[in-house]
Order: C-alpha cells, then structure tokens, then sequence
C-alpha cells in the first residue's frame, strides 16, 4: 500500500503509511514508520520530507514527554529546513518549541 502523506507518496518499510497509523490512534508504530521515512529522506536529500519526518517525530517524543527525544528532532537543523521551504508557520513553531 502506498499513499499520500505531505504531499508525497511514502511507504519505505512496506507496511502502512506513517499517516495510516497516525490516523489509526497507533502512536509507537507512526513514530516507527516516521523514523523509516526520515532516514530514507535524508539518504535522499528531500528536504520537505526530511522537514516532515523530523517534525513529526518531535511532535511524537513531545507528546509522550520524551523531550531529549523531541529536541533532537526540533532542532536547530530543522528551523532551518523549513524556513529554506518557506514555510514561516513551522519555521515559528520550531523556533517558539527550542526556546
């Protein structure tokens, strides 16, 4: 199953989308599924999908109170992604979460 999530079609593990579990109330296997499109991503030099997997698992780690975690993934590194896509509402966002 492949599918839509960003704008992108992903599904680097072969089993359902990282949006699929998301949607489906499955927090550790979404997170699990984002890892996979992360990695890919940057293997790949996507930045959008880097942008969104590395967002996604900040939110994730922020969510289950794991903020060594979530920083990792709200770093600097990814201000700067999303302000090269031009997305100023991220770009805040990520900049408001670091502080």
């Amino acid at each position: 199953m492949r599918l839509k999530c960003a704008g992108f079609t992903v599904n680097p593990s072969g089993g359902p989308g990282a949006c699929v579990v998301q949607a489906a109330k499955r927090p550790d296997a979404a997170a699990k599924t984002w890892l996979d499109v992360y990695q890919l991503a940057e293997v790949q030099g996507t930045t959008l999908l880097v942008a969104e997997a590395s967002q996604a698992l900040g939110d994730h780690f922020f969510a289950v109170t794991d903020n060594v975690q979530a920083a990792r993934y709200y770093s600097p590194l990814l201000v700067e992604k999303w302000s090269a896509i031009g997305n100023d509402s991220k770009t805040r966002q990520c900049v408001t979460w670091l502080g």
